[in-house]
């Protein structure tokens, strides 16, 4: 996973910690000081102070456990729905889902089930919200804190579903999580989805989280179908992201070893200077804490 490489450590300065700050400010305080272990056990010192972790994951927890309750007025509908993005993520690809921030409930439904579903959230005391997700219906809950965005199908850049919800569901996986069975992606589907998610923030930035998703899931799933990978990216368009997205990842230090060929070679978009731009805005925010991509 993501993790400071001991020998490309340096030494101890306040520079590190100022460095720590401004990652923990992008990914939150309780993942970073996960992903620093290493670099915290070496130099004997928090390179993340104990209670922003601390309240970070805090927050974190509060907020996945509130989605929680209101992703299970969702399976009370009986509808076949797949939970998708950062709720999905946090329960499947880290080692305690509260150190990933969950803002939104994303959830993947059929179009034939979208009127069914706006009703029985209606009664619960759901209204649509004052601005849409790209892609999707958003609707907001009574909490005045709660937000569910509707998908129809995982898009590219543009909003049009290039992937069918039934496709989705078909392909993914039940888990128990507190007495009741949630769906989330497959793992091919998952990786398909976060490049569809950095190619709308045009991986900039704000997409970090959605990078170190990747990450977490080349970590835990080695037997990904990358035949099947290929197949929904090509069938989809999302080829290029894809490519661009695992091709970034690479140059900021992911082992190559299992990765297709095809897709690890930058496409020809972005242009090979505004991908070494991508790769240094990342590195800079990355290795000036030591950390690399390496699984």
């Amino acid at each position: 996973m993501l993790q400071p490489e001991s020998a490309a450590l340096p030494p101890y300065t306040t520079t590190f910690a100022i460095e720590a700050a401004r990652l923990a400010e992008f990914i939150s305080p309780a993942l970073t000081a996960y992903l620093l272990q290493p670099a915290t056990g070496r130099y004997g010192r928090r390179l993340v102070a104990a209670d922003p972790a601390r309240e970070s994951r805090l927050a974190n927890r509060n907020a996945r456990i509130r989605l929680m309750r209101w992703a299970e007025v969702v399976i009370a509908s009986g509808i076949d729905v797949v939970f998708l993005n950062e709720f999905a993520n946090a329960h499947t690809l880290y080692p305690d889902p509260d150190l990933r921030a969950v803002r939104d409930l994303d959830i993947l439904v059929a179009l034939h089930d979208i009127k069914p579903l706006v009703n029985h959230l209606g009664g619960h005391g759901f209204r649509a919200a004052d601005e849409d997700t790209a892609g999707a219906i958003s609707l907001a809950a009574n909490d005045g804190c709660t937000r569910l965005n509707l998908y129809l199908g995982i898009s590219g850049v543009a909003a049009k579903p290039t992937i069918a919800a039934e496709q989705v569901a078909n392909a993914s996986r039940t888990i128990e999580l507190d007495g009741a069975e949630f769906r989330f992606p497959s793992p091919e589907h998952t990786l398909v989805l976060a490049a569809s998610v950095a190619a709308k923030a045009r991986f900039g930035r704000l997409c970090v989280l959605d990078l170190l998703d990747v990450v977490m899931l080349l970590r835990l799933d080695a037997g990904i179908d990358w035949l099947r990978v290929q197949e929904i990216a090509g069938s989809s368009r999302l080829d290029k992201p894809l490519r661009t997205l695992l091709s970034l990842l690479v140059e900021l230090g992911l082992g190559a070893n299992g990765l297709p060929a095809k897709l690890i070679r930058p496409p020809r978009w972005p242009a090979n200077g505004k991908f070494r731009h991508l790769a240094d805005n990342y590195r800079e925010l990355f290795q000036s804490t030591g950390l690399r991509a390496g699984v």
